[in-house]
């Protein structure tokens, strides 16, 4: 699974995330291991994204990643901050170091 970084630069919307839940939902109902491609700068800010409710839908993503029982891997690409770490359940230390 990957996102179009041409689309909204490649952030998060609220849309996409019940996407990207529903499909995690369903590889893991029928044993699909995750390969996730993450080029994305993180959730698409805005009015309209916060009076819909994009935490609460961000959260679905974020439980549906993390009740998965199936085997999850992050490829990381260009462009990401910690929301796909924690999305992937990545330790950031091993991608870029010990931090001082």
């Amino acid at each position: 699974m990957a996102n179009q970084p041409n689309v909204l630069a490649g952030v998060l919307d609220i849309d996409a995330s019940d996407k990207v839940a529903r499909f995690v939902r369903f590889c893991n109902a029928f044993n699909t291991p995750l390969v996730t491609f993450v080029d994305t700068p993180g959730f698409l800010p805005g009015i309209e994204q916060q009076y819909g409710g994009i935490i609460r839908h961000g959260a679905k993503m974020l439980f549906a990643y993390s009740a998965a029982t199936v085997p999850k891997i992050p490829t990381f690409l260009e462009t990401f901050l910690l929301c796909p770490c924690v999305i992937t359940s990545a330790d950031p230390h091993s991608l870029f170091g010990r931090i001082p």
